[in-house]
């Protein structure tokens, strides 16, 4: 199944639960809580699990392609993992950073001392699980991991301040369950 969604942002930078959608520091908000049509999702899959071993509670695989904005704080991806489920994550795309300073979705070396994680390039891609902001996932240009607690999926760039950003990452996202 192929959904495209051409909904534009809403010009509020308040979400449905009150928290703004950018921060100038390494102190984010919880991350934001974009109300569904809000989001920018390109596509969503959902492929079927093979007959020979679809069961009741078998799960399929999810695949979305989300964009996520510079200047934004986080952003949802419309996906909810679980503990044990396998995220496969690539990203595309560039991002202004300051006036004279660009990044891929695999960052740059440049001193930020309040980017949330330190040891990783700036202006790269990261990820969340849940809404604590706890456990930051650096994703890079390509990333994969199992989820290590139940939570929705949140993405944004590693930087301190966003305000000044410019542009996005499209971000395939696929998600095969735990079985």
């Amino acid at each position: 199944m192929l959904i495209l969604t051409t909904t534009p942002r809403p010009s509020s930078p308040d979400d449905d639960t009150g928290h703004k959608t950018t921060s100038n520091n390494a102190t984010r908000s919880t991350p934001v809580l974009n109300k569904p049509s809000s989001n920018p999702i390109l596509e969503t899959r959902s492929n079927p699990v093979p007959s020979s071993t679809n069961s009741p509670n078998s799960a399929s695989a999810k695949e979305i392609v989300a964009v996520v904005p510079a200047k934004d704080d986080w952003t949802y991806s419309n996906l909810t993992v679980r503990r044990g489920d396998r995220v496969k994550l690539s990203a595309s795309g560039r991002v202004k950073i300051s006036s004279s300073k660009e990044a891929g979705p695999e960052g740059v070396e440049l001193e930020d001392r309040n980017k949330l994680l330190l040891d990783q390039p700036t202006g790269g891609l990261i990820a969340v699980i849940g809404d604590d902001n706890d456990e930051f996932i650096y994703v890079g240009r390509e990333n994969e991991f199992v989820a290590k607690r139940d939570g929705k999926l949140f993405l944004s760039v590693n930087e301190g301040d966003l305000t000044d950003n410019n542009g996005s990452f499209n971000v395939r996202v696929k998600v095969d369950p735990s079985r």
